[in-house]
């Protein structure tokens, strides 16, 4: 999200000379920082779409040579299709629980703050008497 607000602002410069250039830096800043942040996070996204998928990485994660140190027995359990789906629930299922307690509170926020608003507002725009306003009557 970091990478996409920056890139926004980047192309907006209103600035000329030496505060221009270091806008432009300071924004290229901003898109490396995204870009960092979307890399670090990006081994948990692919984690949870492999279990959705139904993909074990432990095999991957653990390599031949621990795998070939284990009793079969264990290192069919932890290369099978059930293990790793149940290692990630838990937290999986902690952090949706988080996710929709923040949504419905923040529902119910603004709920409050759009009752104590008060009535509906109506914008009127201000007219200028500019002399050219359309007389009625003449035809």
């Amino acid at each position: 999200m970091a990478t996409i607000n920056a890139s926004i602002l980047l192309s907006v410069t209103w600035m000329d000379g030496s505060a221009g250039a270091l806008w432009l830096i300071l924004m290229r800043v901003g898109q490396g920082v995204g870009g960092a942040l979307l890399f670090a996070n990006s081994g948990a996204i692919l984690t949870v779409f492999a279990s959705f998928l139904g993909y074990n990485p432990m095999a991957t994660l653990l390599g031949p040579h621990v795998l070939a140190g284990l009793p079969p027995a264990q290192a069919h359990e932890l290369t099978g299709r059930s293990f790793f789906p149940h290692l990630i629930s838990s937290p999986f299922h902690r952090a949706l629980v988080f996710a929709f307690v923040f949504a419905i509170a923040a529902c119910l926020v603004a709920a409050v703050a759009s009752l104590l608003r008060g009535g509906k507002y109506h914008h009127s725009e201000a007219t200028v008497a500019t002399g050219l306003e359309p007389v009625e009557g003449a035809a």
